[in-house]
């Protein structure tokens, strides 16, 4: 998987409205897009809301009809906590870091595409 295949989309700590749906729509135009590897990065946030929560279960509905691997990286265990509670879990691969999420994958380019995705800082 090369970098151009993973793109990583990073969720602000703290986000306005008009910040929520920009990421909103930008989630959805990457899974529109030619990336095979979705990353929502949830490593900025202290804690995960409702409307996180929303924008997730959004996603997952949107990748399940493309040929797209959505993945989470919650961040820190109380956002895992979160997301396992919610069931969330069960639809969507959760991992605590991309170190974790790259164990996950076959040849370390993936790991390497994540990186650099991630020192991006993609949004």
């Amino acid at each position: 998987m090369n970098a151009e295949a993973v793109q990583v989309l990073k969720v602000p700590a703290k986000r306005t409205l008009l910040q929520r749906r920009t990421l909103r729509r930008k989630l959805l135009q990457s899974l529109q897009s030619s990336h095979r590897q979705l990353f929502i990065d949830f490593s900025d946030r202290e804690s995960l809301d409702a409307d996180d929560l929303e924008l997730v279960l959004e996603c997952a509905e949107a990748a399940a009809g493309h040929d797209i691997e959505f993945t989470i990286i919650s961040g820190s265990a109380p956002n895992r906590v979160v997301l396992e509670v919610a069931r969330i879990a069960s639809v969507v691969p959760v991992f605590q870091s991309f170190e974790e999420a790259s164990l996950r994958f076959r040849p370390s380019k993936t790991t390497q595409a994540l990186q650099a995705e991630s020192r991006r800082g993609t949004q």
